[in-house]
């Protein structure tokens, strides 16, 4: 390859733009049209103040270093490139990979890269392993029926805007690790040939898995993903990037089926308790905003939300064992309460007295198969006194429940 600059290159006529190594580390004043280059490398850095647009070229490979463009940057119709690779790069305006190819045993590299957005024409099939870490864009991430027939790994990255792969087909294997999505991610009616991996990836808000074909599993680790409401009247609903009821659950269940495939306990408990609270929320609606529901379902969603509510309330559905021990403490305290209370007849004032004077009965109390005796202290002779002995039992029963909890909290270390 001859060395050249890209002014020399630029003054070449069509016809003998073959085999240069172009190298550009200079300001360029206004926009950059690189076409007819044919098997050469070009390396783009500095400042250019205006749009680059590459047309009907065969490059090796294209090298933006430290490049700021006050533009786009543009590779259009007939263009083959083998290596692509960006790497600290500001763009004011879009990046379009578009009416390219990228041939067998090709590559696109990003590392840090700023641009307003991506545009990919509908249809890009991609034959590059594709790495991009620390993207930023500055709008929505729209990539609908593109093609990836090799690997691709997205890392490093923060999402202020809802990222959307719709229609997307994926050959081999998915890695998305470290990444911040602070709107939705959307998985839409794609196939993953190979596995899909989430490694460390935080949802500010949500995630819809459930119209998406993984034939060979879903792996997650350290993926911090809370309860997420449905909003209606979110201002991305327009353009299909909220997520519906029904999606929200079945996606909770896809990844927790996932989870329990993967004998992974801990991400197991956790999209089981979302989907636990997902329950609550669809009984809340059945019992409080249907009216076409029956009294007698109603009376039967109401059971099972109070019994989805004590999961929540003592252990977060599995995953809290420090809300057991609240849980035990605060019955404990209610019993405690109650027992001075009907033990006495001074009113609240002297009940918390007593309680203040007596912590050894709140002690003895935490143990759930207590003698009755403990509460002579308070009330003397207690045998006749209803209220004690009942505020007595529901102690025993919820201190024993908060227990039973505790335990079952740490199955997810199993």
């Amino acid at each position: 390859m001859r060395n050249i600059s890209l002014d020399e290159a630029l003054r070449l006529p069509v016809g003998q733009r073959d085999h240069l190594d172009i190298r550009q580390k200079s300001n360029h004043e206004g926009p950059l049209i690189l076409s007819g280059f044919k098997r050469c490398r070009v390396i783009l850095g500095g400042e250019i103040s205006g749009d680059i647009t590459v047309i009907d070229s065969r490059l090796e490979q294209i090298i933006l270093d430290g490049l700021m463009v006050h533009g786009s940057f543009s590779i259009r119709e007939r263009c083959d490139v083998d290596h692509f690779i960006i790497n600290e790069v500001i763009l004011s305006d879009h990046l379009y990979l578009m009416g390219l190819s990228f041939p067998l045993n090709s590559s696109i590299s990003i590392s840090s890269l700023k641009a307003e957005s991506i545009g990919l024409t509908l249809g890009t099939h991609f034959q590059a392993e594709i790495s991009i870490y620390n993207l930023e864009v500055q709008k929505p991430l729209d990539i609908i029926r593109v093609q990836f027939k090799n690997r691709l790994d997205l890392g490093g990255s923060s999402f202020q805007f809802p990222v959307l792969f719709e229609d997307c087909g994926f050959e081999r294997k998915v890695r998305f690790e470290n990444l911040i999505f602070s709107e939705n991610l959307l998985l839409e009616e794609c196939s993953f040939e190979e596995s899909f991996e989430m490694d460390s990836l935080s949802f500010k808000k949500g995630i819809n898995i459930s119209s998406s074909l993984f034939k060979s599993g879903l792996v997650s680790r350290g993926v911090e993903l809370s309860f997420f409401k449905v909003d209606l009247d979110n201002d991305f609903l327009e353009f299909g990037r909220d997520i519906t009821p029904t999606d929200r659950i079945s996606t909770y269940r896809k990844l927790k089926g996932f989870a329990l495939e993967n004998q992974n306990y801990t991400e197991y408990s956790l999209y089981r308790s979302l989907e636990y609270r997902n329950r609550i929320s669809d009984l809340t609606s059945l019992i409080f905003k249907n009216g076409g529901v029956s009294l007698w379902k109603k009376a039967n969603y109401f059971q099972d939300l109070i019994v989805h509510l004590l999961n929540w309330s003592s252990n977060g559905f599995g995953t809290s064992p420090g809300r057991a021990l609240l849980f035990t403490l605060i019955c404990t305290l209610i019993g405690f309460y109650g027992v001075a209370e009907a033990g006495t007849s001074g009113g609240p004032l002297q009940s918390f007295n007593i309680m203040w004077e007596h912590p050894e009965v709140f002690l003895k109390m935490l143990n759930p198969v207590h003698r009755l005796n403990i509460y002579e202290v308070i009330s003397g002779e207690i045998t006749d006194r209803f209220w004690v002995v009942f505020w007595d039992l529901f102690c025993r029963i919820f201190v024993g429940y908060g227990y039973y909890q505790f335990v079952q909290a740490f199955r997810r270390f199993k």
